[in-house]
């Protein structure tokens, strides 16, 4: 794991987790949980913005769109943004 984010997936409490190939997206949905992987070869992407507080990160790769969405720690974020940038 080489950097980790906590803020919203698809409308539930999750995580972004970068490792050395992916990213890994995963949320807390009652029953069954949803687990997105976007290897970083195939990321075009990634676009952060922020707001009284809280962030989101958009990453695209080859025309899917994954979202992590109010995220409070905002240094975090752009450090994790800076980290995918970094290896795309």
């Amino acid at each position: 794991m080489q950097a980790l984010v906590c803020g919203e997936v698809l409308a539930h409490d999750g995580v972004a987790v970068l490792t050395d190939r992916r990213i890994v997206f995963a949320n807390s949905r009652t029953f069954a949980p949803e687990i997105q992987s976007i290897q970083l070869s195939s990321v075009e992407d990634v676009k952060g913005w922020a707001d009284s507080g809280r962030a989101t990160l958009r990453f695209t790769a080859k025309g899917s769109t994954t979202v992590i969405g109010d995220i409070k720690e905002v240094d975090d974020t752009q450090a994790f943004a800076a980290a995918v940038r970094a290896r795309i």
